[in-house]
């Protein structure tokens, strides 16, 4: 099956979408999303390059003016 990150952003906004906490399973979906979005990923990891000692890295994905925060441990994305 075929992701497309237009279909991952239904599925992150599909259910719990006013929720500031995200599930695993949301944030899976949205590491999906930044693996497809490289460019854009790139870029969010540049952004917080002073915070990899913490080894986390959250940013934010926008889509039809609505907010979703996002948390990848970057030992699994690197």
């Amino acid at each position: 099956m075929e992701f497309t990150s237009e279909k991952l952003f239904q599925e992150l906004f599909s259910s719990d979408s006013d929720s500031k906490d995200l599930s695993s399973e949301k944030i899976l979906v949205c590491q999906k999303l930044c693996e497809l979005d490289l460019q854009y990923y790139i870029s969010v990891l540049e952004s917080y390059n002073q915070q990899a000692e913490n080894r986390f890295l959250t940013h934010r994905h926008h889509r039809n003016n609505r907010n979703i925060l996002c948390m990848h441990n970057f030992t699994a994305l690197e």
